[in-house]
């Protein structure tokens, strides 16, 4: 239960007062240090009792705080016994236990640590991985320390930026980076730190042009994999070729799928059984016949059809439309309802009876399957091994 929450009691047949839980402000000093820290914090209330020191240096030095409190991820002992390395580590000079945990030792870095934003409600997980990098950065790359003490606070943003020379955000039209694969495996990777500055770049940009790849076409993904993390590879050299090769294959597999013949390939069952007045769209013919009636663009989601992922069905019965459903977080739902012309069809009536239509389907959480001699079609043009994908997860 959150601190200060107010929880009320269950109908009784007696008046109970509300319970209401205590404030912050309502814990002694060595407690509300924590407030700005991270979560999780329930350990760390224990390590503020047991600890006198901690506490004190939480309050001074917050960062270096949290860094000694989560020690097994720096110093790569065993966390068991970590408790006992806090006493020791709080009763050391700052400068050696920045040594300890693989900083540097010198002011200057410890000056750096106290303008790292600590946030409470960025997730725990996230500030070490950022810490993580920020070490292999000040060991790595002369000039990170010049360029980060330019700056009046220090997090995911500037730390991302001096790693890869990209910005941090995950807008794929400015070539950001998001949480994933990337950012959140690079303190596995430290041969990528003994880079040059323009090498991370140049090898970020390409890993993330092949991740979108994936997330934008997703017969690529399906045929090829998700893309490996660096994780995998020991150094750049190997990264490299694995990244052109997937690049190789993806574009050849784009290229193969826009020149087949989508009226040459089998058409999937519809996922939700049709009720009256509601009729599935049986085959790509008739998929072009609908979008050439109703003037838009119902045919270019034939892929879409295919892969397992999209349906089409049309009503025609009090309104004149074509409804899109999307299998998307595990369920079938309503994409797109489409009149003439491709005008939205928003009518609450409408919509609350094609919702309850899915709904009320047995199947409504059920993926269909992609069309194996779709995938067949292009693996076997390309020269790429079929996947097994009796095991993919639902999308």
């Amino acid at each position: 239960m959150p601190i200060g929450s107010t929880v009320l009691p269950e109908d009784t047949a007696m008046d109970t007062e509300p319970v209401i839980f205590p404030t912050w402000e309502d814990f002694p000093e060595n407690i509300q240090v924590i407030r700005g820290f991270p979560k999780p914090h329930e350990d760390l209330f224990e390590l503020a009792e047991q600890v006198p020191y901690w506490w004190q240096l939480a309050r001074s030095a917050p960062t270096l705080a949290f860094l000694v409190a989560r020690c097994w991820f720096f110093d790569a002992l065993p966390r068991g016994e970590s408790v006992q390395r806090v006493r020791q580590y709080v009763l050391m000079k700052r400068s050696a236990i920045c040594a300890a945990l693989g900083f540097p030792s010198d002011q200057r870095t410890l000056r750096l640590l106290l303008k790292f934003r600590l946030n409470a409600e960025v997730a725990m997980p996230f500030v070490i991985n950022d810490l993580m990098v920020l070490k292999l950065l000040l060991r790595y790359e002369p000039s990170a320390l010049e360029l980060l003490e330019q700056a009046e606070q220090i997090g995911t943003n500037e730390i991302c930026l001096l790693s890869t020379g990209l910005g941090f955000g995950g807008i794929s039209s400015k070539t950001e980076i998001s949480r994933g694969l990337f950012l959140d495996t690079l303190p596995q990777c430290e041969w990528f730190f003994r880079l040059p500055a323009s090498k991370r770049h140049w090898l970020a940009q390409r890993f993330i042009t092949t991740d979108e790849t994936t997330k934008y076409v997703e017969v690529v993904r399906l045929l090829l994999g998700t893309v490996k993390p660096f994780t995998r590879f020991q150094n750049e050299r190997k990264a490299i070729a694995y990244l052109e090769r997937y690049l190789g294959h993806a574009s050849a597999i784009q290229r193969v799928r826009l020149s087949l013949d989508p009226r040459r390939l089998g058409w999937p069952e519809p996922p939700i059984v049709p009720v009256r007045g509601i009729v599935p769209i049986l085959s790509f013919e008739d998929l072009r016949k609908e979008g050439s009636e109703m003037q838009h663009c119902a045919a270019l989601y034939w892929d879409n059809i295919l892969l397992g992922k999209f349906y089409v069905y049309r009503i025609e019965r009090d309104c004149r439309c074509t409804i899109g459903i999307r299998f998307n977080n595990g369920s079938w739902r309503i994409s797109e309802v489409k009149g003439r012309n491709n005008q939205a069809i928003e009518d609450p009536e409408i919509m609350e009876i094609l919702n309850n239509w899915i709904e009320s389907s047995p199947a409504s959480k059920v993926r269909s399957a992609p069309r194996l001699d779709y995938l067949n079609a292009i693996a076997k043009t390309c020269g790429i091994p079929m996947r097994n994908f009796s095991d993919e997860p639902e999308m």
